[in-house]
């Protein structure tokens, strides 16, 4: 992820379409992760979102319900957003 960010608008797209599916299925284990990775994705995302993506986004805001804000991720730089998703990874089940 640290080098997509850096890179192209093409590569920063397919971390935010990584971030959208990975938020869609963490959502109901860990709602606050879900909803500040798909804050970022929105934030990362420049072209328009793929059909299969956005079903993926529309199921994680429909679990997350009144626990969505937008503000969530989209507060996150890259920096941020790489550190937190490291912090993510490392709290994973194994």
């Amino acid at each position: 992820m640290r080098i997509s960010l850096s890179h192209t608008t093409r590569d920063r797209d397919s971390v935010a379409e990584a971030l959208t599916l990975h938020a869609r299925y963490l959502c109901a284990r860990d709602p606050e992760s879900a909803a500040a990775l798909l804050g970022s994705a929105d934030r990362l995302r420049r072209k328009k979102i793929t059909p299969f993506v956005a079903a993926a986004r529309d199921h994680a805001l429909a679990v997350l319900g009144d626990r969505w804000t937008e503000r969530l991720g989209r507060a996150l730089d890259d920096a941020a957003l790489v550190a937190f998703a490291d912090d993510l990874a490392a709290r994973s089940p194994r």
